[in-house]
């Protein structure tokens, strides 16, 4: 693989198997709707997708 990252060969069911996405978004959804109310989806949908 050109990055090095290999995919989760876990069973179903596996609570690690989606630490790394859960952590990511976990980390987007504080950094950005935490700190202030937005006034329109399309202006969060800007903030976030760019």
């Amino acid at each position: 693989m050109e990055f090095g990252v290999r995919l989760s060969a876990c069973r179903t069911g596996q609570c690690w198997d989606n630490a790394l996405a859960e952590s990511f978004f976990a980390t987007r959804k504080n950094e950005l709707t935490d700190a202030r109310p937005w006034p329109s989806r399309a202006a969060a949908r800007t903030a976030i997708f760019g």
